[in-house]
């Protein structure tokens, strides 16, 4: 069964250790984990908030630094699930700096990165941001900043629901 919330498992990551992680805000909706995004100017008024910045110019995605989004899964509800998790509209989330040698699941309910990805295929962050996309590693390689590499198809969460495995290669 797929759930509606993208998830992730944080299997190897430097940033996690050291502690090279930032506190990031979406003013324009609810912000799943698992998330790429890249950091926009401060919040107004904050010395350690960011916004996040949307845009839909290739070129300037591909050259920025990509953090993954990944908040503790905090729910006061018995009912609720890892799967139901998701950080509210301005609210403020947690997100990595991505490190060569990272390795992270990501559950693909959000985008069709699953239905599409083979071992050894690279993803990247979508043109327009905030998703993935599946690419050639010589095509992620030539274009993108921040490339992980597909090392296994499988699966996360109590569903079971389906997941890509990614080292990243690039960052």
């Amino acid at each position: 069964m797929a759930n509606a919330k993208r998830m992730i498992n944080l299997d190897k990551v430097q940033a996690s250790y050291v502690g090279n992680i930032e506190s990031v805000k979406w003013e324009d909706g609810q912000l799943q984990n698992g998330t790429p995004i890249v950091l926009g100017a401060l919040a107004t008024g904050e010395s350690e908030l960011y916004n996040i910045l949307i845009t839909g110019v290739t070129g300037a995605l591909a050259t920025s630094e990509v953090l993954i989004v990944a908040s503790p899964e905090v729910m006061y509800r018995d009912d609720l699930m890892t799967s139901d998790f998701y950080v509210s509209t301005g609210a403020a989330a947690r997100a990595y700096h991505m490190t060569i040698g990272d390795i992270f699941t990501i559950s693909q309910v959000a985008s069709s990165v699953q239905s599409t990805a083979a071992v050894g295929d690279c993803i990247v962050m979508n043109a327009t941001g905030m998703n993935f996309i599946v690419t050639a590693q010589t095509a992620a390689i030539a274009g993108w900043k921040f490339v992980a590499k597909v090392i296994e198809l499988t699966t996360i969460g109590y569903d079971e629901d389906d997941a890509i495995s990614v080292r990243v290669i690039s960052a």
